[in-house]
């Protein structure tokens, strides 16, 4: 599936458009699907958690990442059994995403100029439990972000908490799920930097890990940690 974000720069005259192609595997599964990895898990097309502004969330893929990523729909075999009564996912979702930028200027040495691949990933998450399941994120350098989250229903919401780590999106990726841009892939804009303050002041971003107790529901996301 191809994401496509257009954005006008601070130089006038520039426009640059960003595409994505993100493609998905069932590792230790016997099909695969050209669709990202929670899509797969939910078997919905990507935009019944997101907005047309990709990666930004809608109600429903708030409510998904709010359950640890374990919402699920379909015949989801699951191991269950042994000493501490855990269950494992017999099919663990995977995804690669791809990058490319194009840049149109006025300016005749860098009209036109398409650079592919831009960046890459992998995408590796989703339900390992009933209650329970990870987000991660590879590149070239390795292990970018990683979160576990256990969440339970807990009047007409979910109460739980995540451990996370990452390389560079800082504290909020824990839980954040708004699209305001304070976890930076959560925005409309893709100059971050300038238009939330959790990020233009280094808050918002760098490494960060720790441990988030959080409870969402009503329209309402309540978190704390260390």
């Amino acid at each position: 599936m191809i994401f496509k974000k257009t954005n006008q720069a601070s130089t006038p005259g520039v426009k640059y458009v960003s595409v994505m192609l993100t493609l998905a595997a069932g590792v230790f599964s016997t099909a695969a699907e050209a669709t990202p990895a929670f899509a797969r898990q939910m078997e919905m097309n990507c935009l019944s958690c997101h907005s047309q502004a990709l990666t930004t969330l809608n109600s429903f893929g708030r409510a998904f990442k709010l359950s640890g990523y374990s919402m699920a729909r379909g015949d989801k075999s699951m191991i269950t059994g042994g000493t501490l009564n855990t269950s494992l996912p017999l099919a663990v979702n995977a995804g690669i995403g791809l990058k490319a930028n194009y840049v149109s200027s006025d300016d005749a040495a860098v009209r036109d100029n398409l650079s592919f691949p831009a960046g890459s990933a992998i995408f590796f998450g989703g339900k390992i439990a009933e209650n329970a399941g990870v987000n991660s994120l590879w590149n070239g350098d390795g292990l970018i972000h990683f979160q576990a989250t256990f969440a339970q229903p807990v009047a007409a919401g979910r109460a739980g908490f995540s451990v996370y780590g990452s390389q560079g999106h800082g504290p909020f990726i824990s839980t954040e799920s708004y699209n305001t841009g304070l976890h930076k892939e959560l925005s409309v804009f893709e100059n971050v930097g300038r238009t939330n303050a959790a990020q233009a002041t280094g808050v918002g971003s760098g490494p960060a890990s720790g441990i988030t107790a959080f409870y969402g529901g009503h329209g309402l996301t309540l978190a704390g940690g260390v």
